[in-house]
């Protein structure tokens, strides 16, 4: 989603918290988790409890979740202002042209 969002938003000069979360996302916070994560010792990932009976693993799956959740929610933001930019154009497109055959009832 990253990959997909950040040049996108980069291309519109977006530069509000939403770009700053992506961005961060993709340079900061996904780097530091699974960086914390792989500093678990191997033996201890999936074994030993570390907190709230959970795994190494199973605490980085739920904050990777977080993560992609987010990602996936500024996503779908993307595609519902491109989808009203796109019905913006031709509400335009018919004022300016109403008079034109494909824009007359039939």
């Amino acid at each position: 989603a990253v990959e997909e969002i950040l040049p996108r938003l980069a291309a519109r000069n977006v530069a509000d918290a939403t770009f700053v979360d992506v961005r961060a996302t993709a340079t900061t916070y996904l780097p530091d988790t699974l960086n914390a994560y792989l500093a678990v010792p191997p033996a201890y990932r999936n074994n030993a409890v570390i907190r709230d009976g959970k795994t190494a693993r199973e605490i980085v799956v739920e904050q990777l979740t977080v993560l992609a959740a987010k990602m996936k929610e500024i996503a779908q933001d993307a595609v519902v202002n491109d989808a009203q930019s796109l019905l913006a154009n031709g509400r335009f497109l018919k004022e300016r042209f109403a008079t034109a055959p494909m824009f007359r009832p039939s």
